[in-house]
């Protein structure tokens, strides 16, 4: 009885979309986007309920920077999507001299509708999303950025400068107008293969050149993997430039080779990404894994060689960790005990500060009373003098 509520409600919902697109005649391409945005916001509802939820039984404090940093890692991870689909609004495809829409090759472009969803949806969309929010953003900033050491404020905005060293703080806007680069030129020169090809190879050249002359990222590792990866697209790119004229040239052999060079590079590409991954997760579920090793291979035979060697290496890792958290546990003591020195000698140092200060203005009163007593007497014998 619930589930067919649920399919009720849901295709009634279904139902209203539909009819609502229809009536204020939103094509295909508008409802991509307007689908995207409100999935975006129906995530950022799930997630913010959901803390709700986690919070209430431990009675625990809503914390806001949970909705700065969802917001912010969804603008992120969906830029290079809607700006995409934006930009195929306003961007034409001509096929036998018959303009399209890009995004759209069942609607002619420069249509009445069209031209009403350019001005009215289309490029404030562009605008909005691909300027005016990223500028907003690095503006404020590059107005705080001396407060990104303090903790309350760090947590709100760190998503965007937390793996970058202080002095590229604004790298996550270079990443943006390479993505916003690419987009337009994959937009706009989408049928001049050749010149397309050519102007993301200089894109990419580009921020090779300032990825390894700022070094951005905290960690060396990120600094190889990002340039790396940038070479890897860069030689791809002309790879498939040479591809792309070996089969204008009808030479299928060639191009054969070229695309097995291609998929190797793809490989390599990869590569890195998914075994530094695939290291992180051994790393974490080695014991756990192990463990359920040990004990099936026990209950089937207990005393085989195998069973030994991991519970050999069980007991190593549980020493190993227990080691490790008293070394923790030491250094944390030690920590704390500096800190409270650190403290008491900031207190006494400024107790006798504000002493001092307190003191100066009283021995200043005292010397000015004395000088005040020594005119009197002056004054005084002098007219005994006169007398």
């Amino acid at each position: 009885m619930t589930q067919n509520k649920v399919k009720f409600l849901i295709s009634g919902l279904q139902f209203l979309i539909a009819y609502l697109f229809k009536f204020f005649q939103i094509e295909l391409i508008q409802e991509r986007i307007i689908v995207t945005i409100l999935l975006i916001l129906i995530q950022v509802a799930i997630i913010l309920i959901g803390y709700q939820i986690y919070v209430q039984p431990s009675q625990g404090r809503f914390q806001t920077y949970i909705i700065s940093n969802t917001l912010l890692y969804l603008y992120v991870s969906n830029f290079f999507g809607l700006f995409n689909q934006f930009c195929s609004i306003v961007s034409k495809r001509i096929i036998s001299n018959i303009e399209y829409i890009q995004g759209d090759l069942t609607q002619k472009f420069g249509s009445s509708n069209h031209n009403y969803w350019i001005y009215q949806f289309g490029i404030p969309g562009l605008v909005l999303l691909g300027f005016l929010i990223p500028f907003a953003l690095f503006l404020f900033m590059f107005i705080t950025k001396k407060s990104f050491n303090k903790i309350q404020f760090r947590r709100h905005i760190c998503y965007l400068f937390d793996e970058y060293n202080e002095q590229n703080y604004f790298w996550e806007y270079i990443k943006f107008s390479k993505k916003i680069s690419i987009i337009l030129i994959m937009t706009y020169f989408e049928s001049n293969i050749l010149l397309k090809a050519t102007l993301l190879g200089l894109f990419l050249l580009i921020y090779q050149i300032l990825a390894g002359r700022q070094q951005p990222y905290n960690l060396s590792k990120l600094n190889n993997l990002d340039l790396q990866a940038a070479q890897i697209c860069s030689i791809a790119i002309f790879v498939a430039i040479a591809k792309y004229v070996s089969e204008q040239q009808v030479q299928n052999a060639s191009s054969q080779i070229l695309q097995v060079f291609i998929m190797l590079l793809c490989i390599k590409l990869c590569y890195q990404f998914i075994l530094d991954i695939f290291k992180a997760y051994v790393k974490k579920y080695q014991v756990l894994f192990v463990t359920v090793l040990y004990d099936f291979l026990k209950s089937i035979k207990p005393k085989s060689k195998q069973v030994i060697y991991l519970g050999h290496l069980l007991i190593q890792w549980r020493i190993k960790e227990k080691r490790v958290q008293q070394n923790f546990s030491i250094l944390k003591a030690y920590l704390l005990k500096i800190a409270n020195t650190q403290i008491k000698t900031q207190k006494q140092y400024y107790q006798q500060y504000r002493l001092f200060c307190n003191e100066i203005p009283k021995q200043n009163l005292a010397s000015l009373t004395r000088q005040q007593e020594q005119i009197q007497i002056k004054a005084k014998i002098f007219l005994t003098l006169e007398n």
